[in-house]
């Protein structure tokens, strides 16, 4: 249905320009007879591109919600769940240069799919996505199909002065798509990034309270210059520092609300999915409009295993007291954009006690304002 009532915005040529792989390969219509978007003929040659994306935010449960999802047997597992083709994979396509291999182009990230569309053929009703979880934070135009850093958009658009956003191409290209966004204390997000990146870079000696405390400050001190001498959407379009700006939810939700309606998007609290598995697990089916599994399925959704679960050494009080008078500014900004729900204010430090139902148009459960006072 979405599909048949779009129509080009008025940057499409532009986007078109940036990503004509993309747009080449773009069916003309859908089949009627399938619930996920997929084309072509009912045997070999089916193609299907993802019903839903979790697009963020990376360490905040992004993983263990999509291996959740995908014991469903309605839903089906792309053969890379975090491809990033939005994110990473740059135009023109460069051989190994992102995850969905090998040419990196608009077809490759097709093919992620291949084995779910041989199972939609004789499943109607079954559906597949994936979860790369960077996409969300690439709202402004950070990265694009590809990292562009701070260069001025006209430097890489053949000087037309492209003037769009990570949310702009996915709905010109996937208008229908389902986005479920998942958020995290910043704070917590922040400390658990600090620590997973350094396991992935190998660093050997162990990490300290000590440590972070010291990182957390030249990180934030080098926002600050970078704000006072440039302004802040462009310090949070460069990226810099990568991980703390991750946490600034609300400067990039906004571009999202601005091409998405809110119906399309759903946002959960990690702290709540957490605290109350399975009404949150029935709340992102319900987003899904994919039925309640058969009891045994359900059970197996419940206790699959923490996916990317690590301990951490306690973070030094003083340095969660600085980062939280740090993010407060832009906690207050996205409980603001979902109609004053206190949830996203992170009062209560991570403790989980809302109850689910995390969705933007969902009735509040508390009014910033109200709470307060």
């Amino acid at each position: 249905e979405a599909w048949a009532a779009w129509f080009p915005s008025p940057w499409h040529n532009q986007l078109a320009e940036i990503s004509s792989d993309v747009f080449a390969l773009l069916p003309k219509q859908y089949n009627a007879q399938h619930k996920n978007p997929c084309w072509g003929g009912l045997g070999p040659g089916l193609s299907c591109l993802p019903y839903f994306n979790i697009i963020g935010v990376s360490k905040c449960g992004t993983t263990d919600l999509y291996h959740r999802l995908t014991l469903h047997k309605q839903i089906l597992p792309a053969t890379n769940k975090g491809p990033h083709f939005w994110d990473e994979c740059p135009y023109p396509p460069a051989h190994g240069g992102c995850t969905a291999g090998p040419s990196g182009d608009f077809q490759a990230y097709i093919n992620l799919f291949s084995r779910a569309a041989d199972l939609v053929r004789s499943r109607p009703e079954a559906i597949t996505g994936e979860a790369s979880s960077n996409t969300f934070t690439s709202a402004n135009g950070v990265y694009l199909r590809g990292f562009r850093g701070d260069k001025p958009w006209a430097a890489w658009a053949g000087g037309a002065g492209l003037n769009a956003s990570m949310p702009a191409l996915l709905k010109e290209a996937q208008p229908y798509l389902r986005l479920i966004v998942m958020l995290r204390d910043p704070v917590d997000r922040y400390y658990s990034a600090y620590h997973y990146y350094r396991w992935w870079e190998q660093e050997q000696r162990q990490l300290t309270a000590d440590d972070f405390h010291a990182h957390a400050l030249r990180e934030m001190q080098q926002w600050r210059d970078c704000v006072a001498a440039a302004g802040l959407s462009t310090c949070v379009r460069r990226y810099q520092p990568q991980q703390l700006v991750k946490g600034m939810y609300s400067q990039f939700l906004q571009d999202w609300l601005a091409h998405f309606p809110r119906h399309q998007l759903l946002l959960l609290r990690y702290e709540d999915y957490k605290a109350a598995l399975p009404q949150h697990l029935e709340a992102v089916l319900q987003f899904l409009e994919v039925s309640m599994p058969e009891p045994a399925s359900w059970q197996a959704m419940l206790n699959a295993a923490v996916q990317n679960k690590k301990a951490y050494p306690a973070m030094r009080p003083d340095t969660q007291q600085l980062l939280r008078e740090f993010y407060a500014p832009f906690n207050t900004e996205l409980a603001q954009v979902l109609d004053g729900d206190c949830r996203w204010l992170w009062r209560e430090s991570g403790r989980g006690e809302a109850p689910a139902g995390a969705h933007p148009a969902s009735p509040n459960w508390l009014r910033c304002m109200t709470a307060a006072g």
